[in-house]
């Protein structure tokens, strides 16, 4: 027997065999002889294809399944002429694929958002080309070039657009935005500051204005915010969320919260300006004054351990003068034995639990010297008088810190009136001989003006003398010597109209000296030179107008 083995696909002779008998009574075995020289028994395989060429081999149609191991897809699902397999980025949108049309570099699967082929200009080129993303942008014509998607009135990219731009001419377009500034990113509006619409500067990004802008900022229409150290994004009011209103003054207050565990650090530095808050450590999100892990009822703020129910404790602070009350400035110590208190053991105490002293260096203050409950250094304006603290005129204000001493919830007012005296020595030596100007206001000295040796020549010494509303006051010379090197002009309580203008006369004797006035008048030592009713200009402090009376307000 003999025999041909060709591919149907392309008629190729994958080989030519003839064979040869065998006989069970000789012993020999039937084969096929091969044209390679290769022979092979019965079950031998002499021929293997690869199974991905079978399509090809015995002439089957190509189709158009690009990934035949997936029935979800068959490779072009949209329709574009381009299959996923392929070119195609987007299989599911058409007007996504590998295409450039217009010739530019880009495709729509780059973020080219023109093909457009036209060529209107009759430049040869197709005018999609000036769209993709390799192009420069030109803000503020109202063309995406780029094709970034971008408002093309936000050049700083902020989320803002402008107030205004210009128009490549130099001149200034008004625009709908409230960006003051749309060079740079810091200049926003805020939509957490109170004025939404206003211009702010925030250079931590945390959502808040500088509370204190440069007059560069100022310069562009920035306002003041409430950012206290706005360096800081983790410093802003409320970071303390927990704790937003540390003070309980009904205003959200600007705190620092390192950790994330949304209470304030309880000693911020002082360059941030923030509230202090009640977070024993700001660096710990596990210390917090609200987390109990021990579960024996002590947060872990005030726990020496807070893994071990049986050991508690609590903070100490240094109390170098003794006095009993610790260093404010102190951030404390967690100790389990609150009942040891002299930490080098010399015999005094040196430790204490609490830290309101103000000045730790003299123990004749401890911060509440006047026994009413507030601190010099944290909230109390007087700590001199127990009638004078935040709250103490609650008819009036409930955290100002006011005088009511006869208890009636309304605070002591006043409304003072101070005139102005504005002096010079035309020598430069000073006024000589105790020579002053003193005010009485109803009869009783309020205070002197005068010219030390200090103020140099002509140099114009100004001084400010005030009297309560409603008062009569006298203005008294009284002399010294050499009131000829004297000159001035005094105020009144609106700063701007003049009572008076003089010079002087008079050399050493203390007996020929007087102060001669503009309106030709001149006035010896002692002499009453004006009489007047002050008029208030500086109302403060509460409403009460006789605050030894409780039945007067």
């Amino acid at each position: 027997m003999e025999g041909k083995i060709s591919d149907g696909a392309d008629g190729t002779v994958l080989g030519s065999f003839t064979g040869t008998t065998g006989s069970s009574f000789s012993g020999t075995t039937a084969t096929l002889d091969f044209s390679d020289g290769m022979s092979y028994e019965d079950t031998e395989t002499f021929l293997t294809m690869d199974p991905s060429t079978l399509g090809v081999t015995i002439g089957l149609p190509v189709g158009s399944d690009c990934d035949d191991a997936d029935a979800s897809t068959f490779g072009d699902n949209d329709g574009d002429g381009a299959t996923y397999c392929t070119t195609d980025c987007d299989d599911s949108d058409p007007a996504l694929n590998a295409d450039d049309l217009d010739g530019d570099g880009f495709s729509t699967c780059d973020g080219d958002c023109s093909e457009d082929t036209a060529d209107a200009d009759g430049d040869g080129v197709a005018d999609g080309a000036a769209f993709n993303p390799g192009v420069e942008e030109v803000y503020y014509d109202g063309i995406d070039q780029n094709c970034d998607g971008w408002s093309d009135y936000d050049a700083d990219m902020d989320g803002d657009e402008a107030m205004e731009f210009d128009d490549g001419t130099g001149t200034m377009v008004a625009w709908t935005g409230n960006d003051c500034n749309d060079d740079n990113d810091n200049y926003l509006s805020l939509a957490m500051e109170a004025d939404p619409t206003a211009c702010y500067y925030d250079s931590d990004g945390d959502g808040y204005g500088d509370d204190t802008p440069s007059s560069t900022a100022e310069g562009y229409g920035v306002i003041a915010g409430t950012d206290c150290y706005d360096f800081s994004d983790v410093t802003y009011p409320g970071a303390a969320y927990m704790e937003d209103d540390v003070d309980g003054d009904g205003m959200t207050d600007c705190t620092r919260d390192e950790d994330g565990d949304g209470w304030g650090d309880m000693s911020p530095s002082s360059y941030y300006n923030a509230m202090a808050g009640t977070d024993c450590d700001d660096d710990d999100a596990m210390l917090a004054p609200d987390l109990d892990a021990d579960a024996d009822g002590v947060f872990s703020c005030d726990d020496c351990d807070d893994m071990d129910a049986t050991l508690q404790g609590g903070m100490v602070y240094d109390d170098m003068d003794g006095d009993g009350e610790g260093d404010i400035d102190d951030m404390g110590t967690l100790v389990c034995d609150l009942t040891d208190l002299d930490s080098d053991d010399d015999g005094t105490d040196d430790l204490a639990l609490t830290n309101w002293d103000c000045d730790d260096a003299d123990a004749t203050t401890m911060g509440d010297d006047d026994g009413d409950g507030f601190y010099s250094c944290v909230d109390d304006c007087d700590d001199t008088d127990e009638f004078t603290y935040p709250g103490a005129a609650f008819n009036d204000s409930l955290t100002e810190c006011l005088t009511d001493a006869d208890g009636d919830g309304y605070g002591y007012g006043y409304n003072n009136g101070c005139y102005t005296f504005d002096l010079a020595d035309t020598y430069g030596d000073g006024w000589n001989g105790g020579m002053n100007i003193e005010v009485f206001a109803d009869g009783v000295s309020v205070g002197t003006a005068t010219v030390t040796s200090a103020a140099a020549a002509d140099e114009i010494v100004s001084t400010e003398i005030c009297a309560a509303d409603g008062a009569t006051v006298e203005f008294v010379f009284n002399s010294g010597t050499y009131a000829e090197e004297a000159t001035g002009t005094i105020y009144d309580t609106d700063g701007t109209t003049v009572l008076g203008s003089f010079t002087g006369t008079g050399g050493w004797s203390s007996s020929s000296q007087t102060l001669d006035f503009a309106s030709g008048t001149s006035y010896a030592d002692g002499e009453v030179f004006y009489t007047g009713t002050t008029v208030g200009t500086n109302a403060a402090g509460g409403s009460d107008s006789d605050d030894s009376d409780a039945s007067v307000w």
